[in-house]
């Protein structure tokens, strides 16, 4: 009566190990975010490293191929080294040019199992905590009638990404 209701047949699990850091990374999105920020940016990358769960958080506007290899040449291979492996969704924005790039550096791709993102779990519990505590710091208390940032520094909060973005705010202020 309570079975699973998604029909697929089952894979064979294997645990995943990290023998030091940034060995194997574990790379996913999360978006597209409603509402997007004033300058539109609607899609977050999150890297996460197995060994020491290091995060890393990148934004754009688009997500397109060329931004998630720029993403593993950039912010994984330049500034730690060519990991043993990556963990990448089966989404749309993994394609060819990706896997090319992983093959050029002798990277193994490791696919979570379809259908159960439960099974992609450290940059998935990551995402949670991420969106969790954005949406805390930035909220608007009804008791308090401002964001909890700013009841402790005084002021709207200032995100690196948006100073990446170059808000209006950024401009006025330097």
């Amino acid at each position: 009566m309570h079975g699973d209701l998604i029909h697929v047949p089952p894979l064979e699990l294997h645990a995943l190990t990290s023998p030091w850091p940034f060995s194997v990374c574990d790379i996913d999105i999360i978006g597209k975010i409603l509402p997007k920020s004033s300058s539109g940016y609607e899609f977050i990358l999150v890297t996460i490293d197995y060994f020491t769960k290091w995060v890393e958080v990148t934004s754009y506007v688009r997500l397109t191929l060329v931004g998630v290899t720029s993403l593993i040449r950039s912010h994984i291979i330049c500034r730690y080294g060519v990991p043993h492996g990556l963990i990448l969704d089966r989404g749309i924005h993994f394609k060819a040019e990706v896997d090319t790039l992983l093959q050029r550096y002798g990277i193994q791709h490791h696919r979570p199992s379809m259908y159960r993102p439960q099974t992609n779990g450290a940059v998935e519990a990551t995402n949670k905590n991420i969106k969790r505590i954005l949406r805390r710091m930035t909220s608007f208390h009804t008791f308090t009638r401002v964001t909890p940032y700013f009841l402790v520094y005084g002021m709207k909060a200032m995100l690196p990404v948006e100073i990446e973005m170059g808000l209006l705010r950024v401009a006025l202020e330097q």
